[in-house]
């Protein structure tokens, strides 16, 4: 589609480019919906948006130290020597 100056066109003309633009837009989503139906046929996976860890993103409680299972906390909390 050839660029168009928006500005020197009349409102009729600014509407029939939208109306045209808007069924380019349904024609081309409608391809790619084939495209990746074809896709997930092809390879034998499903499409499923929006995967993921049901954990992510969730506050984890802070984990107890203890000196006896790391010997640089035992270090670092007696001082200098």
């Amino acid at each position: 589609m050839p660029k168009a100056n928006l500005s020197g066109m009349t409102v009729e003309a600014l509407m029939d480019l939208r109306k045209r633009v808007d069924e380019t837009l349904l024609k081309r989503r409608a391809e790619l919906q084939q495209q990746l139906e074809r896709i997930a046929v092809v390879s034998g996976a499903r499409v499923v948006r929006g995967g993921g860890s049901a954990l992510r993103g969730r506050k984890v409680p802070p984990t107890p130290l203890s000196a006896d299972k790391s010997p640089l906390l035992l270090l670092h909390t007696q001082g200098p020597q």
